[in-house]
């Protein structure tokens, strides 16, 4: 199984915004471990208009509101082979687009995104509590059957609805797996607060008590494998990866380091992530500006 990521802080398209809100921040962002999570393992599903549960931990619905679509099963084969990207089952569209209706408002979203049809392409529209169109994007859906990441966040206005339209005529064939979502302002998270070039501290956010908690840097993107982490990957280059800072979460499950200096060079090029060692996750990358 092949596997691509997708970030703007790697410089890569993740996708074209079409239409947008005026007053909305919204951006693509690298590969996070959400608070809430469906990766499709209840049960095998044929032709229903909705998953027969609750998804994302009972706070969302997963249908296609056109059809009845769903389908979460071992594999799909039509054009490719699709397999699952994570454990045992995958969901796929067979027809119709597929919308996830959140309970509670989002500020993040994503997940693993394959192709399994003749035709490329898909968008994915998010949509707010008035059920107002945030943003659309556009994305590549190759059809080769490798799973690629898409994900976003807005800083603004929360996310109640995201509608997945497919590359087939009705909007299906859309394969989706290991999805993650957070509430604002939960999760795990990093930040970081100073001038750049001068001193830093990080913000990490969202862990438990007692976490061992680290932020690593490197001037380019890559993959890394986490030790005693399996499957978990920082999404930064082995050459020039350092650990910035390390301790222990405090008592609120945050962890605040102390001054870090970074240098001019690193400014506008260096990509920071937080790895939580004791429940192996991590933040989505971010850049030093």
């Amino acid at each position: 199984m092949r596997y691509e990521m997708s970030s703007p802080v790697f410089g890569l398209m993740i996708g074209a915004a079409i239409t947008a809100s005026a007053a909305a921040d919204i951006h693509p962002i690298s590969q996070f471990s959400g608070q809430y999570q469906e990766s499709f393992e209840e049960m095998a599903v044929l032709g229903t208009p909705c998953l027969p549960w609750q998804a994302f931990d009972g706070i969302a619905e997963l249908c296609t509101p056109d059809a009845d679509g769903c389908l979460v099963a071992s594999c799909w084969l039509e054009t490719c082979d699709a397999w699952p990207a994570d454990g045992f089952y995958l969901f796929g569209a067979i027809e119709g687009p597929v919308e996830v209706t959140f309970a509670e408002p989002v500020d993040r979203f994503g997940g693993w995104f394959a192709n399994n049809y003749s035709q490329r392409g898909a968008e994915v529209s998010l949509y707010d509590e008035f059920d107002e169109l945030i943003e659309t994007f556009l994305l590549p859906s190759k059809n080769d059957c490798d799973w690629r990441w898409y994900g976003w966040e807005s800083t603004d206005v929360a996310i109640y609805r995201v509608r997945i339209t497919g590359p087939d005529p009705s909007g299906g064939h859309v394969l989706l797996d290991a999805l993650q979502a957070d509430l604002p302002g939960q999760g795990f998270r990093l930040a970081y607060e100073g001038n750049c070039p001068g001193l830093v501290r990080f913000l990490v956010t969202g862990a438990e008590p007692g976490d061992s908690i680290l932020v690593a840097g490197s001037s380019e993107p890559g993959r890394i494998p986490v030790p005693n982490c399996p499957g978990l990957f920082l999404d930064i280059a082995y050459e020039q990866a350092q650990v910035l800072v390390s301790g222990t979460a405090d008592e609120l499950g945050e962890f605040v380091s102390e001054p870090f200096r970074v240098p001019s060079r690193a400014c506008g090029v260096a990509v920071i992530q937080a790895l939580n060692t004791t429940q192996c996750t991590k933040t989505p990358t971010t850049l030093i500006n």
